[in-house]
């Protein structure tokens, strides 16, 4: 048997070394909502890799997806017109709220308050509820939402909302929900896909040209477009925490990925496995304690077996 202190030398290695593994992403979860088989499919953020299938049996048309920090994902459901919460590490169904609330809900977002925020096209809205609770918060953009389709958040209390039949991009505040203005009117045609990344730069996703559009979040300043006819029909979009775009590509049974900053095409997820995939969420941060966790429990059985 080695000595104690080798032996704690050689745990702490072991730890470090799957905590420098999970912050290079190797265990940084892609969510895909996939309406062809009424699933939510999880791949591995850093090489695209198939992990897990989620929801089967409980899902019907899964559309909007979000996750918190806190191993929550949250799916909304077009038929059902309700939202799901799964454990965000082993897939465990653990409730559903919204029904009642909601009617064909499409894009969904969650902030770290655990407020969703659900685009609810059926009613020109979108509905806030207590991610934990379910409890009905309240609604925003009714009267100024066409057809809202599309969410994200932004790094200022901003929610933006794409309003497909209106062409434009709403913006609203979060907390209060004061209409602040229009992103993108002139620019996108027909938007779904939004996403908001690390440095406030918002990407649309304009269906009718098959392009991805960026705006500064702030200014609504228009930076340029890019991933130019790759989507054969996008929809959602994520993008992670190192700057990575993902858009589900719901014609081409995949998710293209690209580098937000430069626009260039980083290739697919899924093909091959995922069949119809609506939206698309990345985790809020690299996943480290399951990992750190396996890795204990393997240190502790070779000890054992010693």
């Amino acid at each position: 048997m080695l000595p104690i202190k080798l032996r704690l030398w050689r745990f702490a290695a072991l730890a470090l070394g799957f905590s420098v593994l999970t912050r290079h992403g190797l265990a940084s979860p892609i969510y895909v909502s996939d309406a062809g088989d009424g699933t939510v499919k999880v791949f591995n953020q850093y090489n695209g890799l198939y992990m897990s299938t989620w929801g089967a049996g409980f899902l019907s048309a899964p559309t909007g997806i979000g996750v918190d920090a806190s191993n929550n994902l949250f799916v909304a459901d077009y038929n059902s017109g309700q939202v799901f919460r799964f454990n965000s590490s082993n897939g465990s169904y653990e409730g559903t709220f919204g029904g009642g609330f909601l009617a064909n809900p499409f894009g969904l977002v969650v902030d770290s308050n655990d407020v969703v925020y659900v685009a609810n096209p059926g009613s020109d809205d979108v509905i806030r509820f207590n991610g934990l609770t379910g409890n009905y918060m309240g609604t925003i953009a009714l009267g100024f939402a066409q057809e809202p389709i599309g969410l994200a958040l932004g790094p200022s209390n901003q929610l933006f909302v794409s309003d497909y039949t209106g062409g434009k991009v709403l913006r609203f505040n979060s907390q209060s929900g004061a209409y602040e203005g229009q992103i993108a009117t002139g620019f996108a045609q027909k938007p779904i896909g939004l996403a908001v990344d690390p440095n406030g730069v918002l990407d649309v996703y304009d269906s009718n040209n098959n392009q991805i559009l960026k705006f500064n979040s702030g200014s609504s300043g228009y930076l340029g477009a890019f991933g130019q006819n790759y989507a054969v029909a996008g929809e959602g979009m994520a993008i992670d925490q190192n700057g990575m775009a993902y858009l589900a590509n719901s014609g081409g049974g995949a998710v293209d990925r690209f580098n937000n900053e430069t626009g260039a095409y980083m290739g697919q997820i899924g093909a091959g496995i995922l069949i119809n995939p609506t939206f698309v969420a990345a985790a809020p941060e690299p996943v480290t304690t399951s990992l750190l966790l396996a890795g204990t429990l393997a240190l502790l059985a070779r000890r054992r077996a010693r």
